[in-house]
């Protein structure tokens, strides 16, 4: 296989460490780099936002809105 690109970066020794534990509503940023055999390399940034507030509840309407003054045609 010539390329891998679904790949997990296991954190287990942070979290055997202790130190897993993020800041909330804070950026967390990792930049990510791999060298294959042919020694080229390739370089990807992720930004992480941690929000650990709980939910709020209510309803989300995906989709057009419609009311009575509005109608779809085709």
């Amino acid at each position: 296989m010539c390329e891998f690109f679904n790949y997990s970066i296991p954190l287990n020794k942070l979290v055997d460490a202790d130190k897993h534990t993020g800041n909330h509503n804070r950026n967390y940023f990792f930049k990510i780099t791999v060298t294959n055999n042919a020694l080229l390399t390739t370089t990807e940034h992720i930004d992480v936002l941690i929000d650990d507030s709980p939910p709020e509840e209510g309803v989300i309407y995906e989709g057009i809105e419609l009311d009575q003054s509005r109608a779809l045609k085709s």
